[in-house]
């Protein structure tokens, strides 16, 4: 598919991805810093496995599918620096569940998806009594998803720019 705009599926799955992670990061943040929270906890990692399957069926519809060309008026800086942070948007929002899984799947807690289904682990459980293993992996989740954050900021401030100040098509073609 080679059009304007994205088609309504991939419109669909990239906001109801984005809206994941509006709510994804802060309650990450949350978690690690306030003590007894297992709710959001089990909220955060429903909706980071949801998360998996979306990126899964994005992935796959994407590949089927295609996407549309650059924007016309974009420079090749621009174009560089559109596929660069598309590229690594895409690697983090699959790396970054997966390395949550694992890292829970170590800690050796559940990872119950909406009280439908379990998980299962994906790592052998860290059985040392600081956990020590469990948490260098979600060590390894925290900063991927910090840096998903960084480049998921100036992904949204450059269509900002682009509607705001360029005054381009680009951003109408998600919307």
């Amino acid at each position: 598919m080679r059009h304007d705009a994205y088609s309504p599926i991939a419109k669909a799955l990239h906001w109801i991805i984005a809206v994941c992670v509006v709510f994804l990061v802060p309650a990450g943040v949350v978690m690690a810093n306030v003590p007894g929270l297992d709710t959001l906890y089990n909220l955060h990692r429903s909706v980071g496995a949801l998360v998996m399957g979306l990126m899964a069926a994005r992935v796959g519809y994407r590949l089927v599918n295609g996407a549309p060309a650059a924007y016309p008026g974009l420079g090749a800086a621009e174009r560089f620096a559109s596929g660069a942070a598309h590229a690594a948007l895409y690697a983090l929002l699959i790396a970054v569940p997966v390395a949550g899984w694992a890292g829970t799947s170590a800690y050796g807690a559940q990872i119950m998806v909406f009280g439908l289904f379990e998980l299962p682990p994906i790592m052998a459980v860290d059985t040392s009594p600081d956990k020590a293993y469990a948490l260098q992996i979600l060590n390894v989740h925290k900063v991927l998803a910090l840096t998903m954050t960084a480049i998921a900021v100036v992904h949204i401030v450059a269509a900002l720019r682009h509607h705001f100040i360029k005054r381009d098509g680009v951003l109408r073609r998600m919307l």
